[in-house]
C-alpha cells in the first residue's frame, strides 16, 4: 500500500477546534443555544432541531411528518442515493417507493417521480448528490398540484444554492419565496449531515430545519435521549483522530484497516437516535463559520479537476444552470477502476431496487435506468483541503494510462 494516500471525502478539525470543543463541555446547553442560533441565521428558518446523526434526523423528521398525516407511510426517494436514506425511513417505520433520475443531472426524472405519487405519498425526498443542486422546481410544482410534502435533503450540500421561481401554490405547500435559496432550505422540511465525509463535520450528526409551525411542535414533541457519556467520549476520540489521519502522508493507516470500513455506505436501518452533544455542537459552530471559505476551496479544486478533465473523455457532471454547487466530491460518469491512493472511488454500489435488503420495505417496481447507470458509471474525484494541483495532475495522468490500459 501506498504510505500517501488521499481521502476521499472529509474536513479536518484544528487543535483549536478541539480546545473550543473541549471547553464547550463544561458549559451546559450554551453551545446547543448558540449553534442553533447560526444555523437559523444560515438557513433563514424559524426552527432548528438537532441530532445525533443524519440518517436520526431524517427518521425523525419522517415520524413527525406522519403524525400530522397518519393516513400517509410511503416516501419518494430517488432509486439512486446514500443507504442511510432508505435505512431512516424504515428506521420511522414507513415503506420506500422509488423514482428514477436524470444521470446527466442527478435529479429527479419528472415523468418518472409524477409516476410514483400515490394517495399513500407521506413525502418527496430530494437528494442534492455530491453538493450540485438537483432541480428543486419540478418537485415543488409537482408537490403543490399533489399537496405533498418535500423533504429538501442537503446532507451533501450545506451552502449550496439554486434559483426557484416559485407559482403561489407552490410556496402554500414548500414554505418557499422566489429568489435564490440555499439548498435544504426550499421544502417543508430541510436536512443537514455532520458526519465525516460532509462539508462541515461534527465528526457525526444532523440537523432539520422548517418553517412549518406544525412540523415544529410536532418536533419539539418527540422524546429525545441524552448522549451517554460513553458516546462523548468516543465522539472525542474520533474527532481528535481526525485531527491528523486525514492527512495524505497518514490517512494509508486507517484506510488499511478493513473492519473500519471507510467510506463504505450500507443498509442498517437499526440505529440509536439521541440528541447531539455540547462537544460536537462546538465543532459544528466553528465548522459553520469556516463554511463559506471551506466552499471556496472546494470549488477551486472541483475547477481544477474540470479543466484537467475537458475533452478527455470523462463525463464530469455539470451542475444545472442559475445554480452554485458546493463540489463536495467532483462526480464523473467513467468506466474505470477506483484509484485509491487518488482518493477516486465508486459511487454507491447498487441502485436501491437491486437493494435485497430494501425488498421486503419497497412498494412499486421501476424500471429505473438513470439509477442503473449511475451506480455502475459514477465515480467521485475529493475537493478536500488536501487535494493539491499536483496531484490533481497526478491523478488525471493515473486515470488515462487506466484507460489506454
Amino acid at each position: 500500500m501506498s504510505r500517501k494516500m488521499l481521502a476521499p471525502a472529509g474536513m479536518p478539525f484544528t487543535l483549536a477546534d478541539m480546545v473550543a470543543a473541549l471547553a464547550a463541555v463544561f458549559s451546559g446547553d450554551e453551545a446547543l443555544r448558540g449553534f442553533g442560533r447560526d444555523v437559523e441565521a444560515f438557513s433563514g428558518q424559524k426552527h432548528v432541531f438537532f441530532f445525533s446523526s443524519g440518517r436520526a434526523a431524517m427518521s425523525c423528521g419522517l415520524t413527525a411528518l406522519q403524525a400530522l398525516h397518519p393516513q400517509r407511510d410511503e416516501v419518494l426517494l430517488p432509486a439512486y442515493t446514500s443507504y442511510s436514506v432508505p435505512s431512516a425511513v424504515v428506521h420511522a417505520g414507513l415503506k420506500v417507493r422509488l423514482y428514477d433520475l436524470d444521470p446527466q443531472t442527478m435529479s429527479p426524472q419528472p415523468e418518472s417521480l409524477a409516476a410514483a405519487i400515490t394517495g399513500k405519498t407521506l413525502c418527496i425526498v430530494v437528494c442534492h448528490f455530491y453538493g450540485l443542486p438537483a432541480d428543486m422546481r419540478t418537485v415543488l410544482t409537482l408537490a403543490a398540484e399533489r399537496g405533498i410534502p418535500v423533504l429538501d435533503d442537503a446532507a451533501q450540500a450545506m451552502g449550496a444554492t439554486a434559483s426557484i421561481h416559485d407559482t403561489e401554490a407552490a410556496k402554500g405547500v414548500a414554505n418557499v419565496g422566489s429568489g435564490q435559496r440555499k439548498a435544504g432550505t426550499a421544502g417543508t422540511l430541510g436536512l443537514f449531515s455532520m458526519s465525516r465525509g460532509k462539508t462541515i463535520s461534527a465528526v457525526d450528526g444532523g440537523i432539520l430545519v422548517t418553517d412549518d409551525e406544525r412540523l415544529a411542535r410536532a418536533l419539539t414533541a418527540m422524546p429525545l435521549r441524552s448522549p451517554s457519556v460513553l458516546r462523548q467520549m468516543k465522539t472525542a476520540i474520533m474527532a481528535l483522530v481526525l485531527c491528523f489521519f486525514l492527512h495524505p502522508r497518514l490517512y494509508w493507516i486507517p484506510a488499511g484497516l478493513p473492519w473500519l470500513r471507510l467510506g463504505e455506505s450500507h443498509f442498517a436501518p437499526e440505529f440509536a437516535v439521541a440528541g447531539l452533544t455540547a462537544f460536537q455542537a462546538a465543532l459544528g459552530r466553528r465548522m459553520l463559520a469556516r463554511l463559506p471559505d471551506i466552499n471556496a476551496r472546494r470549488r477551486a479544486v472541483a475547477a481544477l479537476w474540470r479543466s484537467r478533465l475537458k475533452g478527455d473523455g470523462a463525463g464530469c457532471i455539470a451542475p444545472l444552470p442559475d445554480t452554485e454547487p458546493v463540489w463536495l466530491r467532483v462526480p464523473v460518469m467513467e468506466q474505470a477502476e477506483a484509484l485509491q491512493e487518488f482518493g477516486i472511488v465508486r459511487g454507491y454500489p447498487q441502485s436501491l431496487d437491486a437493494l435485497d435488503e430494501l425488498k421486503p420495505h419497497r412498494r412499486g417496481n421501476g424500471p429505473y435506468p438513470g439509477a442503473a447507470l449511475l451506480a455502475e458509471k459514477l465515480m467521485t474525484l475529493p475537493t478536500h483541503c488536501y487535494v493539491t494541483e499536483a496531484a490533481v495532475d497526478e491523478a488525471v495522468q493515473a486515470m488515462r494510462k487506466g484507460r489506454a490500459a
